[in-house]
């Protein structure tokens, strides 16, 4: 076992305790189905996450939803409840950031903050925008004839 980790490059003690589990192991699928190891997320299958990213694009993308990676990670979450009830090598899936940051760059997509629209949302008609300005008019006559009224009794 010493040669094949060094062949390998392997930790001689990483090799000895996968071996050790393996030799326990009566289903060699379960096993080798729990490794979530390197950087990849094994704890979806392909189709999981081609479901998730159909449920991003008919929910989201399709009707111009606001999407950041809170709402990928939620959506993400929910599918793994639906999926399953059990724990992948003894941890429970979190839908970190880092996941969130490869799902995203693995499917090509995208998220922006949501930010206010700088954009008019109540746009006022004719008789709104008529009514303003004879408001302005009577108000700014008013408080010219007061300041005009204060100026004349500060000189005196």
């Amino acid at each position: 076992m010493k040669d094949i980790s060094n062949k390998y490059g392997i930790k001689y003690s990483t090799l000895s305790n996968k071996y050790s589990a393996y030799a326990k192991s009566d289903n060699l699928n379960i096993l080798v189905n729990c490794e979530n190891r390197g950087g990849s997320n094994k704890i979806f299958s392909n189709e999981d996450e081609k479901i998730l990213y159909e449920r991003i694009i008919n929910g989201f993308i399709i009707n111009n939803a606001p999407l950041n990676n809170n709402i990928i990670k939620s959506l993400a979450l929910k599918l793994y409840a639906e999926k399953t009830e059990i724990t992948i090598n003894g941890n429970k899936f979190t839908a970190s950031d880092g996941w969130c940051s490869v799902f995203k760059k693995k499917w090509k997509l995208s998220t922006q903050k949501v930010k206010p629209s700088k954009k008019a949302t109540n746009i006022p008609n004719k008789d709104e925008i008529s009514k303003f300005i004879s408001d302005y008019k009577s108000k700014t006559l008013n408080v010219k004839k007061k300041i005009y009224i204060i100026l004349m009794k500060l000189i005196r």
